[in-house]
C-alpha cells in the first residue's frame, strides 16, 4: 500500500522505543548507524509529538549525552516552525514570532552545550544550520557552520539540504547562488553519492516558488546527469536518504513528462516514496500512482487533478457554482438597496437592519465568485 510515511524508512523499533520514552532502547536501535542514518533518525524523532517531555528530563539529568541534546534541539526547532506557521513573514503574529524565537534560542543554546563538549559532533552542526536560519544569524555564520560539517564529511547530504535553504531567494539568497552550491556539491562528491543530486532540490524549490514547469524543463539535461551520477550510478551504495533523492528526481522527471527517465526511480521506490516534491500537488498519492503507471506501462487512466500552473477546469459543476454565487451576490445587493430605500423614506432602523442582513449573502457571493475566477 502506497505511503509517504517517513517512518517506513527508519530502523525497526525506533518509533516504538521513542513513544515509550525508552532512551536506552532508542540508542540500542541506532547502534552502528552511520551519520546519514543517524541524521534520518534524529529527523524522525524530532517529528514525534510529545517526545520533548521525556527528552528534557533526560538532558537535564545527563547534559553530556550529545545525541539526546541534539535530538531535543531538533525537536524544539520543529516546534518553533509549527508555532510560526508556514505563511510569509507578514502573516506571522507577534505572539507566534515570540514563541518561534524563544524555542529556537532554546534549541541553539542546547546545541552550543553539545558542541562545547564535542566540537566535532556532526549531527549538532547539522541542526545548528536550521536554528541559524530561523534566528537569521546571517550567511557568513551559516557558511561557517556548514564548513564544520563539510570539513569532516564532505558529502553529508542532509547538511547540504539544510545549508541550501540559506541560499534560496526566500531567505535572502538567489537562484544563482543555490545552483552554484549544487554544482559545487556535485563536483566534490564521489560517484554514486547523493551529493551529486543536490540540484534536484534546487529545481523543486524553484518550481514551488514560481508555480510553472519552466525551471524543470530548462534543467533537464543537468537533472539527468545528477541521477546518473548519484543513485543510478553503478558504484552507488544504498543509504538512508535514497528515498528522498529518488523521490526528488522522479518528481522532476514526471512533471516534465520524461517517463523513461522516471521509471528506474519508481522501481527503486515502489510503494514507499518520500514526500519530496509530491506533497506540493493536490492528491499526491494519486498523482504518484498515475505517473508511475505512465512510466512503468500500467493503466494510468485520467490525471487525478491539475498541475499548479494549469487554470481551473471549468465544467458543469463550476458553471453551477458560479450561478449560485451570482444569485447570492445579486440578491444581497438588491437587499442592501432596499434597505437604503427604506431608510431614505424615513424608517432608518428597519432600513439599516435590512441592509446589514443583506450584506451577508452579498459578501459570500462576491467572495466565492472571486475564488471561482482565481482573483480572490
Amino acid at each position: 500500500m502506497l505511503t509517504f510515511d517517513p517512518w517506513i524508512h527508519a530502523r525497526p523499533g525506533l518509533q516504538a522505543a521513542a513513544r515509550r520514552g525508552d532512551w536506552p532502547g532508542v540508542r540500542a536501535v541506532l547502534a552502528g548507524a552511520d551519520l546519514a542514518e543517524l541524521s534520518w533518525s534524529v529527523a524522525r524523532l524530532a517529528e514525534l509529538s510529545g517526545v520533548e517531555k521525556w527528552l528534557r528530563r533526560l538532558v537535564e539529568a545527563d547534559p553530556s549525552d550529545a545525541l539526546a541534546g541534539t535530538t531535543l534541539a531538533a525537536r524544539e526547532t520543529v516546534l518553533a516552525w509549527q508555532a510560526r506557521g508556514s505563511g510569509t513573514g507578514d502573516t506571522v503574529s507577534r505572539r507566534q514570532a515570540r514563541e518561534f524565537h524563544g524555542l529556537l534560542v532554546r534549541a541553539e543554546d542546547r546545541l552550543q552545550v553539545v558542541l562545547a563538549r564535542e566540537p566535532g559532533y556532526v549531527p549538532a552542526w547539522e541542526i545548528s544550520l536550521r536554528t541559524a536560519l530561523g534566528l537569521e544569524l546571517g550567511q557568513p555564520e551559516a557558511s561557517r557552520r556548514y564548513d564544520q560539517v563539510a570539513r569532516r564529511v564532505p558529502d553529508h547530504f542532509p547538511a547540504q539540504l539544510e545549508y541550501l535553504q540559506h541560499l534560496l531567494p526566500k531567505w535572502g539568497g538567489s537562484w544563482g547562488a543555490a545552483e552554484e552550491f549544487a554544482a559545487e556539491c556535485a563536483a566534490a562528491a564521489p560517484d554514486g553519492s547523493p551529493g551529486r543530486a543536490v540540484l534536484a532540490a534546487v529545481v523543486i524549490e524553484r518550481f514551488v516558488a514560481e508555480r510553472r514547469p519552466d525551471p524543470i524543463v530548462a534543467t533537464l539535461p543537468a537533472v539527468r546527469r545528477a541521477a546518473e551520477g548519484s543513485v543510478l550510478h553503478p558504484s552507488h551504495a544504498p543509504g538512508a536518504w535514497d528515498p528522498v533523492v529518488h523521490s526528488q528526481l522522479v518528481f522532476l522527471f514526471s512533471v516534465a513528462g520524461e517517463h523513461a527517465h522516471a521509471a528506474p526511480h519508481f522501481r527503486a521506490l515502489g510503494d514507499r516514496p518520500a514526500s519530496a516534491g509530491w506533497l506540493h500537488l493536490h492528491d499526491a498519492d494519486r498523482w504518484y500512482l498515475y505517473e508511475r503507471a505512465l512510466a512503468l506501462g500500467g493503466r494510468a487512466g485520467r490525471p487525478p487533478g491539475r498541475m499548479p500552473w494549469e487554470p481551473p477546469r471549468r465544467g458543469v459543476a463550476w458553471v453551477a457554482s458560479v450561478v449560485v454565487c451570482a444569485v447570492l451576490a445579486v440578491a444581497g445587493l438588491a437587499g442592501m438597496l432596499w434597505g437604503v430605500r427604506t431608510a431614505v423614506l424615513g424608517d432608518v432602523g428597519s432600513g439599516a437592519g435590512i441592509a446589514i442582513v443583506a450584506f451577508g449573502p452579498f459578501g459570500i457571493g462576491v467572495g466565492m465568485l472571486r475564488r471561482a475566477f482565481g482573483t480572490g
